[in-house]
């Protein structure tokens, strides 16, 4: 991740707001910041950093139609919520070997057409238990708040993927759409102006149902992003150069390549990515269950 200095210095090279904007966005972090001072356990310092980049703030008073104490309390949820999810302190290295090993479930990769940064979650993946939710969650808040990040530098937003390539009834848990539906009220709650188009990609029968559930449950802004695509559409909205192997070659392993300093799943710290020590070998079995649906 840039680091705070690079971070301002890359935007602040293109930002280009109008005064009244900029008195806005000033307002909005004095009021954050005033709350923060009155309770410093409330937020992780860290995320409270972030709210010096102006275009970050710019992206919740978007969200809310430039009204500054509906901004700030939004600002106010997320960065709760950011602090729940322990973002601030994850890095890819905080996850084990074996996470890598299995290509990943939520991926960044490449830009659209439009320079905006693609994020891809693979349902054929997903295999939520009780033990393993707070470990999918933890996962996609980072894996999304540092591409959302990644975005703010580019002065650009996020396409989501839903690649459901591989889904099928064994994916499906009361515990995984409970988890989907409470991400759906935190995206209401938390979320910035940051979403530029949602694709669900290679829709089986299987999953159309779920998706309409889903779809009526989005926010009216984020459900009109919707498009449902297949490998003869997604290349209307990404270059297919810039398509991941698992999207342009479904029936080949996708073989990403881990950071070399990626630690096995006994020498890492399991509370940082929300596992309980006791769940370390659930965690393990969801790894080896991922290869062996990778494999097929």
């Amino acid at each position: 991740m840039p680091s705070k200095i690079f971070l301002n210095r890359q935007i602040s090279s293109t930002n280009i707001f109008n005064e009244a904007e900029v008195k806005l966005i000033d307002e909005v972090r004095s009021k954050v910041m005033k709350i923060y001072e009155s309770d410093k356990t409330l937020f992780n310092e860290k995320d409270v950093e972030d709210l010096e980049v102006k275009r970050l703030i710019h992206s919740y008073l978007r969200k809310q139609n430039y009204d500054v104490l509906k901004t700030v309390e939004m600002i106010k949820k997320s960065l709760i919520q950011l602090k729940a999810m322990n973002s601030a302190n994850i890095e890819y290295n905080s996850y084990p070997r074996e996470y890598f090993e299995t290509g990943g479930i939520f991926i960044e990769h490449g830009i659209d057409f439009e320079g905006n940064v693609v994020v891809y979650a693979r349902a054929k993946f997903s295999f939520i238990t009780n033990e393993t939710k707070d470990f999918y969650e933890r996962l996609w808040s980072f894996v999304l708040n540092t591409a959302f990040k990644k975005a703010i530098i580019k002065n650009k937003k996020l396409v989501i993927v839903a690649d459901h390539t591989g889904f099928s009834l064994e994916n499906v848990s009361a515990t995984g759409m409970s988890l989907a539906f409470n991400n759906i009220k935190i995206f209401k709650r938390c979320v910035p102006d940051s979403l530029h188009r949602l694709l669900y990609y290679n829709i089986p029968w299987i999953a159309k149902a779920t998706l309409k559930l889903f779809s009526r449950a989005l926010p009216n802004d984020v459900a009109k992003l919707i498009e449902i695509v297949d490998s003869n559409s997604i290349t209307q909205f990404i270059p297919e150069s810039n398509l991941p192997n698992f999207i342009k070659n479904p029936d080949e392993y996708y073989d990403k390549p881990f950071p070399q300093f990626a630690d096995d799943l006994d020498s890492i710290d399991l509370e940082k990515i929300g596992v309980r020590t006791e769940d370390k070998e659930k965690l393990r079995d969801l790894f080896q269950k991922i290869q062996e649906k990778n494999e097929y």
